[in-house]
């Protein structure tokens, strides 16, 4: 299916979109715990994250957009931008609310149904791709927990 110049300039619009929507976002859920100790100012936050955020995206990026972008399941241009203009909108509404979001299974689940809404079923998807996130999704925050009410429990009953 070849693009037309008109798609390949809503598929670069869209894009700025949900990076923008995403960097709202992500952005206070790196750093909101930081501005409530009263250490930065909001400004300074956002700084202290937006930059970092920056430089990760730069350095590390590529190997999940490769994952999201093409090794779960190969999208065309207009998968593409159907996926991404709904997932930016959910998270730029979700911005504007004050309300943290998912991003990535957004996105990852945004594929997974466009995979299964298309009349040809027979659509290759990475299962291997997919049991890993689910995986990884279902253990970090388990982890996380764990690992943070331990930090705190040690700190506070040793330390402080």
């Amino acid at each position: 299916m070849k693009e037309s110049s008109v798609t390949r300039i809503l598929l670069i619009l869209v894009g700025c979109f949900v990076a923008f929507s995403i960097g709202a976002n992500n952005v206070a859920n790196s750093i909101g715990p930081i501005l409530n100790t009263d250490s930065l100012t909001l400004r300074g936050s956002l700084l202290v994250g937006a930059i970092p955020m920056a430089i990760g995206a730069l350095l590390f990026g590529g190997r999940v957009m490769g994952n999201v972008g093409s090794n779960i399941i190969r999208l065309n241009s207009y998968d593409a931008l159907i996926i991404s203009l709904i997932a930016g909108i959910i998270i730029f509404v979700a911005s504007i609310l004050g309300i943290p979001m998912p991003v990535a299974q957004i996105f990852t689940l945004s594929i997974v149904g466009v995979r299964y809404a298309k009349p040809e079923m027979s659509v290759p998807m990475s299962n291997k791709i997919i049991k890993e996130m689910l995986i990884f999704w279902v253990i970090s925050p388990i982890v996380s927990l764990a690992v943070s009410f331990s930090a705190i429990f040690i700190l506070y009953k040793f330390f402080i």
